[in-house]
């Protein structure tokens, strides 16, 4: 671009438009922040933007020239406008704002055709390219091919028509324009069957009823449908999915119980929950169903997974059986069962409120004299310990008597304290020890305590 002592520049910045994409009739705010880089202060300033979608030939579509927003002033800061007004200093920035519409085409330029969906966006991908041209002249740049969006301003100040916009460098803000929307419907309902399309509260195919909508454009390329599923609890556009984007004309015509869409399986022993996902990048439209699990007054699982389930179906799968039951559980007689108290480490089988596993060793413990304290080894690290569950066991007193451990009577000569510290009756590192502690009333001649903890 030509430049002599008196052209100055104007450089933009940074450049967004909000909304980002709109069609026919719609508005979008563009902010645009400008840089004076002109090497001199510049007032009076005032300004024409015209904007412009352009096509670089004819094509089967009869696309071409058209005008999407209308010449209209720019509103720069006023501070600027009239030669009496504050300059502005070289260097220095401004940020506008203008609220722009995509306006049909007036018959001046060929029109956008809308039998399919156009998609003008700033982006260099094979069918458009940048949308800023050569302010100075304001003239279109031959040499863009493909489709374009453009901004033209041009500017005036207290030194003449003599301001152009410098185009140089990337300014981001990309502005997508559409030929038409689609505006997206979607409904979902759903239930279990089996394969042959008969309805079931224990299948687990699909009877599918869904029925898509859009405006009376016949394309859809660019268009998606996705069934999203998760189990137990309601899925988003980042859950598993199947594809039905092949499926969009057969939904668009609506089906109805149809078992031939989805495939594959969903688990009787689960409740299933479906989100219905129908767009594209800028515009779409969703619907959500559920099923729930089977019901049986008593499921056996198989011989190959070996659960069971009362009330519900089971969902136990194989190296994974499970005994459940969908409603409360009352053992009126009580529950018989072994536990197993040993010398060494022992899963209980029980799981604590954060989810962590129960593990159980006892300890000899042996003679204490009235007033001492004793510790007895754990076996594994005081930081391996998340928590101390409980801690039960029993002691034969020196007295003949006995008590259990840990022992809070009333009498505090009586008391018989049990905790679990580190490698020292107070330390908090080290080899975990349970301590014993009887009152001064009289010692212990022997007995075994069990600690229940969880590991970090």
């Amino acid at each position: 671009m030509a430049q002599n002592s008196y052209l100055g520049h104007i450089q933009i910045t940074a450049l967004s438009f909000a909304p980002s994409a709109i069609a026919v009739g719609e508005s979008t705010q563009m902010t645009i922040t400008l840089k004076n880089t002109s090497g001199r202060a510049l007032s009076g300033l005032s300004a024409t933007l015209n904007a412009f979608y352009r096509t670089a030939a004819v094509d089967a579509l009869g696309r071409n020239y058209g005008a999407f927003f209308r010449s209209e002033a720019l509103n720069i800061d006023p501070r600027y406008g009239g030669f009496g007004g504050v300059s502005w200093a070289n260097n220095a920035t401004m940020t506008i704002t203008q609220t722009l519409t995509f306006v049909p085409d007036d018959g001046t330029y060929g029109a956008i055709d809308d039998s399919e969906r156009l998609v003008l966006t700033a982006e260099s991908d094979g069918r458009t390219v940048g949308y800023l041209v050569n302010a100075s002249t304001g003239q279109y740049n031959d040499a863009l091919i493909g489709s374009a969006v453009g901004l033209n301003i041009q500017w005036h100040s207290s030194y003449g028509n003599d301001v152009f916009l410098d185009i140089s460098g990337g300014y981001g803000g990309d502005l997508v324009l559409l030929s038409h929307r689609w505006s997206p419907t979607a409904s979902l309902s759903i239930q279990r069957g089996l394969a042959d399309g008969t309805a079931s509260d224990e299948g687990e195919r699909l009877l599918l009823t869904a029925q898509l909508g859009k405006t009376s454009y016949a394309d859809v390329s660019g268009m998606a449908c996705r069934l999203y599923y998760a189990s137990g609890v309601a899925p988003t556009t980042a859950s598993s999915y199947v594809d039905l984007t092949s499926s969009i004309t057969a939904l668009l015509a609506g089906v109805t119980d149809d078992v031939s869409l989805v495939t594959q399986t969903f688990s009787n022993g689960n409740d299933w929950y479906f989100l219905l996902w129908f767009g594209d990048a800028y515009e779409s439209a969703s619907a959500s169903a559920s099923v729930s699990r089977a019901f049986a007054n008593l499921h056996l699982s198989g011989a190959s997974t070996g659960g069971a389930a009362f009330g519900r179906f089971s969902s136990s799968t194989e190296g994974n059986p499970r005994l459940e039951s969908e409603y409360p559980f009352f053992a009126y007689g009580g529950i018989e069962g072994v536990t197993n108290y040993s010398a060494d480490e022992v899963d209980t089988g029980g799981t604590w409120i954060d989810g962590k596993k129960i593990y159980r060793r006892v300890v000899s413990v042996g003679t204490i004299a009235a007033g001492g304290n004793q510790g007895y080894s754990l076996g594994l690290a005081l930081s391996d310990i998340s928590s101390i569950i409980r801690i039960i066991g029993g002691c034969k007193r020196s007295n003949g008597t006995f008590a259990p451990l840990p022992n809070p009577t009333v009498s505090s000569t009586s008391v018989i304290s049990v905790y679990v510290a580190g490698a020292t009756a107070s330390g908090t590192t080290g080899t975990a020890h349970v301590y014993v502690g009887p009152g001064s009333a009289s010692g212990i001649a022997g007995g075994a305590v069990a600690v229940e903890y969880t590991k970090v």
